[in-house]
C-alpha cells in the first residue's frame, strides 16, 4: 500500500501551491492538479500537460453549489488515473464531491494499492472524513501556509 501524504489548509489556503512545491522535490511523479482561473476550475495532467475545464459557472451538467460539473473531465481524469504507475502520485483536490461518492472517489482505492507515495490535497474541514473514507493509516500531514 502506498504511503499517504495529505496537504491540508482552508479554502484558498495554498494547498495547490504547496503541492507544486512538493512536486519540485520529486524526480518522477504524475497526477492531476487543479487550477482556478477566471472562467472556472481546470484539471491538468502532470505528465502530459493536457487539461480540461472541470467546474464552470454556466452551461449544462450536474450542479454543485454555484458550479456546473464537467462530467467528461472526470471521465478523462479517471482514465488517466487508472493508467498511472508512477512511484509518486499527486491528486489535487479530494473533498466534498469524493465524500459524496463522486469525482475521483472510485479511482482513489486503486491508487492507494500501489507502491510509493500518494499526495492528496484536502481542505481542512474535510480532513477527518477523507482519512476515514479511504482508511488512510498514519498519513503524513503537511499544512499549507500562505506567505
Amino acid at each position: 500500500m502506498r504511503q499517504s501524504r495529505i496537504v491540508t489548509a482552508p479554502l484558498h489556503g495554498g494547498k495547490s501551491t504547496k503541492i507544486l512545491s512538493l512536486m519540485g522535490e520529486d524526480e518522477c511523479c504524475d497526477g492531476l492538479l487543479e487550477e482556478r482561473r477566471e472562467d472556472g476550475y481546470y484539471l491538468r495532467h502532470i505528465a502530459s500537460g493536457d487539461e480540461r475545464i472541470l467546474l464552470r459557472r454556466s452551461g449544462e451538467g450536474m450542479r454543485f453549489g454555484s458550479w456546473i460539473v464537467n462530467e467528461e473531465a472526470f471521465k478523462w481524469a479517471e482514465d488517466l488515473l487508472r493508467k498511472m504507475n508512477s512511484p509518486s502520485i499527486y491528486l489535487d483536490e479530494v473533498g466534498k464531491l469524493e465524500l459524496m461518492g463522486l469525482g475521483f472517489d472510485s479511482s482513489i482505492p486503486s491508487l492507494l494499492e500501489g507502491e510509493g507515495m500518494i499526495t492528496l490535497s484536502v481542505r481542512d474541514e474535510f480532513l477527518s472524513a477523507v482519512i476515514d473514507r479511504y482508511s488512510l493509516s498514519d498519513p503524513v500531514l503537511v499544512e499549507a501556509v500562505l506567505s
